[in-house]
């Protein structure tokens, strides 16, 4: 981030703003929900996505979609994925842009299990984290509690 002076209605005032070249990469299906409000915020972003699910039994993270071009073409990566549960999808998707070059990762969720946190933090402790909301933890199948269920079947009407 950079130093900014921003004028609003009634005074000026000192900010900040990024610094260098943004990517929103949300990770399908549920981080596409937040795209629209990065976008208003982020206007000049680039969006760029990857498709990843956690299988149900073996709670290990599967790519079924990454659009990457060869070289990152960005400075400042924000991973967005409504909810971080476990952290094995958050890790994967992370590792995924780091291994696409990008150096300085934050990445965003609306709920948060603490131990889904606490495997960010171990893997990738270089990479923000920011949550609206820090949970209870996790059923035995690795569902946040008390949690909002499957947000990407929220978002998009499915079951």
């Amino acid at each position: 981030m950079k130093a900014k002076t921003v004028s609003t209605p009634v005074a000026e005032t000192s900010g900040e703003e990024v610094d260098g070249t943004l990517a929103l990469i949300p990770v399908m299906r549920s981080g596409l929900g937040m795209i629209d409000g990065f976008i208003y915020a982020y206007p000049t972003a680039q969006i760029w996505h990857v498709g990843m699910y956690r299988d149900p039994k073996t709670l290990v993270p599967v790519e079924y979609y990454n659009r990457f071009t060869e070289d990152s073409k960005c400075d400042i990566a924000y991973v967005l994925d409504s909810s971080l549960s476990c952290g094995a999808v958050a890790c994967a998707a992370v590792d995924t842009v780091k291994d696409w070059g990008v150096k300085r990762i934050k990445l965003v969720s609306f709920v948060a299990s603490p131990e889904g946190i606490k495997a960010v933090q171990d893997a990738h402790p270089d990479v923000e984290i920011v949550v609206g909301s820090i949970d209870d933890g996790l059923t035995p199948d690795a569902m946040i509690t008390p949690g909002v269920g499957d947000m990407g079947s929220r978002f998009f009407g499915t079951s």
